[in-house]
């Protein structure tokens, strides 16, 4: 149903229109890497998404692939997204706010 849901939000034509979209108590269910293949795409659109609490190791793993490739990029091409979720890595979410510009 949450993979679904994704889908839907990614067809929303006005979607573009946005300068910010956030999400909260965001589960684990939901296709990260859809998203983010989305977020890549997208110019113009700040995304925060903040994961509910008590995640699997393996969706910790997708969410940090996410996180790491945002941070070690060195020249992004699109708005970088703020991805909280309670295991990530203290240094790792200092790193992501810097480039969000989101202050914490």
């Amino acid at each position: 149903m949450i993979q679904k849901t994704v889908q839907e939000i990614l067809k929303l034509s006005h979607l573009q229109n946005f300068g910010e979209f956030e999400l909260f108590n965001v589960p684990e269910a939901f296709d990260v890497q859809a998203f983010f293949a989305f977020i890549k795409k997208s110019k113009c659109i700040m995304f925060q998404l903040e994961f509910a609490n008590a995640l699997s190791v393996a969706c910790q793993t997708r969410l940090e692939a996410v996180v790491d490739e945002m941070i070690e990029a060195e020249n992004l091409d699109y708005i970088p997204s703020w991805i909280y979720f309670p295991e990530i890595d203290v240094e790792n979410a200092r790193k992501l706010a810097k480039i969000c510009h989101i202050y914490l």
